[in-house]
């Protein structure tokens, strides 16, 4: 009996994480330089592409997009962030491959966006991370 809701628990999470929007919902992540924050972290690997958004449904503070292409021994990960609410936070994507890391201008007030394009060393290991500061 026990196993059958822990089933129906995971299936009841899974099925809710499912049906939200094409969106990545903030989740609390320790790993950021600031514990605690919202943020969403994503391994990529060459030719990855992904979109996401901060904050909480139906009103979420911030969104952003990346790209990592790879070629002749590096990387480069090309993308944008907007800040999309007016609540004093600021929209920031930053990352590393290997052991180099970067940062992008924070987007804010409400409907600034930052475009940007940053290209490193190496092929492997890469993260990327959107925050809201």
């Amino acid at each position: 009996m026990n196993a059958l809701r822990r089933f129906s628990a995971a299936f009841g999470l899974a099925a809710v994480m499912a049906s939200t929007p094409a969106a990545v919902h903030a989740a609390e992540n320790d790993s950021g330089p600031t514990a605690g924050e919202p943020s969403v972290s994503i391994l990529s690997s060459c030719g990855d592409s992904r979109k996401v958004t901060l904050g909480y449904w139906p009103s979420y503070s911030g969104e952003a997009y990346w790209k990592v292409t790879c070629s002749g021994g590096k990387t480069t990960i090309r993308g944008w962030h907007k800040d999309l609410k007016a609540d004093g936070d600021c929209v920031q994507v930053y990352g590393s491959v290997g052991s180099q890391s970067f940062y992008t201008p924070k987007a804010c007030p409400k409907g600034e966006r930052e475009s940007w394009t940053r290209t490193l060393s190496g092929t492997s290991n890469i993260k990327v991370y959107a925050r809201l500061v």
